[in-house]
């Protein structure tokens, strides 16, 4: 086993082996630093090391790190491909937990389109966001009729997408 694959593995599963979610964040950085195969590694580590910030809330080092897989996926796949999506909605999510719900509402929606579009509609990826998106509306959106009909209505549309 390599020290990359081994890095790897703590950056995304130190919870798993019962460790400390830090080493998680150190093992992604250290990541980061050594040498990438290209565009898309770059961004799979991102998003590894925006996970690991967001397991201790530490919201604003998450965001960064997920806007950073979200560049470095564009640049790789272009606006339709798979880890593009998953630093959408990664952002979304992350955005959500901030109580920045018009932020996390526009990224949800590309993420479910790209995900869509990549994996399919109906797709398990796609119909997770699709969750995740009504369990932001329903724990913390307005619950006013006019909001209500609006969720209902972009909900539907997600399911057609």
């Amino acid at each position: 086993m390599t020290a990359v694959t081994i890095l790897s593995i703590l950056a995304s599963n130190s919870a798993s082996f019962g460790l400390p979610k830090k080493k998680s964040i150190r093992a992604s950085k250290r990541l980061l630093k050594l040498e990438s195969d290209g565009n898309m590694t770059t961004a799979k580590r991102y998003l590894a090391l925006g996970y690991a910030f967001r397991s201790q809330f530490r919201l604003d080092e998450a965001l960064e790190a997920f806007q950073k897989a979200r560049i470095f996926a564009m640049e790789d796949m272009g606006p339709t491909g798979q880890y593009y999506g998953k630093a959408l909605w990664a952002l979304a999510d992350a955005h959500a937990h901030h109580a920045n719900f018009g932020e996390a509402e526009k990224y949800y929606m590309q993420a479910l389109r790209v995900l869509a579009r990549a994996h399919g509609p109906g797709s398990p990826e796609a119909r997770a966001c699709i969750d995740d998106l009504r369990e932001m509306f329903q724990g913390y959106a307005r619950k006013s009729k006019a909001d209500v009909a609006r969720i209902e209505g972009m909900l539907a549309y997600a399911k057609m997408i």
